[in-house]
């Protein structure tokens, strides 16, 4: 990966908005370009820009500020970092790291070196069937053991854990890839799905909600490799 990479994605994000159940719907673009990548205690940061675009909402006029304030909510402008550890890529915003330096928040880096956050990738891709943060999975190696020793239940690693489904061909407006990769992340408000291509990144996403209605899309329409 290079600075000035750069995916352009088409967005769709609808939810209720109102105690009567209104359904809205908004739908954006956003381009996510590397504009830097710095070694860190942590492991090596990419740091990328977003920009969104073509913003528009199917809300009747009537709906007002308040609706729409519901629904933009979804779209996010900030700049977000990578963050590759070992086998792990984390995805984080902004917010966790101190400005120019890059440098993590003194807080934030207790908490990662204490292996409170999820990864969002393991590498090589498909090696792990399963993964979590490394406490969790830890804790559950523990209950494993327990298990097996009769002095405890059975663990039930399923909620809060990514799962590799499998390899898939997904079509895109930026193309058709025969070697996308399916995960899935587990919980209890229903499952976060990504498809990833080596040597592109992630080509789409999809997330259901459980219960109510929440309904997020985004798929891949350009990329380009930076120089």
């Amino acid at each position: 990966m290079k600075p000035g990479t750069k995916w352009v994605f088409e967005n769709e994000y609808g939810t209720t908005i109102d105690a009567d159940g209104t359904i809205g719907t908004i739908r954006w673009k956003d381009e996510q370009t590397v504009v830097g990548i710095a070694s860190i205690p942590e492991g090596k940061l990419v740091k990328l820009s977003v920009r969104s675009f073509d913003i528009e909402d199917d809300l009747p006029a009537d709906k007002g500020d308040t609706a729409r304030e519901v629904l933009f909510q979804a779209i996010s402008t900030d700049d977000h970092y990578w963050l590759v550890n070992g086998n792990y890529v984390y995805f984080l915003p902004a917010e966790l790291f101190d400005g120019p330096g890059n440098k993590m928040r003194p807080g934030i880096a207790k908490r990662f070196a204490d292996d409170e956050f999820v990864p969002d990738l393991f590498f090589p891709m498909g090696a792990a069937k399963v993964w979590a943060e490394r406490k969790r999975e830890r804790d559950d190696m523990e209950r494993a053991r327990l298990f097996r020793d009769g002095k405890g239940p059975a663990p039930n690693p399923t909620m809060y854990y990514w799962r590799h489904i499998g390899v898939e061909r997904v079509e895109t407006p930026a193309g058709t890839f025969n070697d996308a990769h399916h995960l899935t992340y587990f919980t209890i408000g229903g499952p976060s799905n990504v498809w990833f291509v080596p040597g592109t990144g992630i080509v789409k996403r999809a997330y259901s909600h459980q219960g109510s209605y929440i309904k997020s899309d985004s798929v891949l329409i350009a990329y380009e490799n930076g120089k």
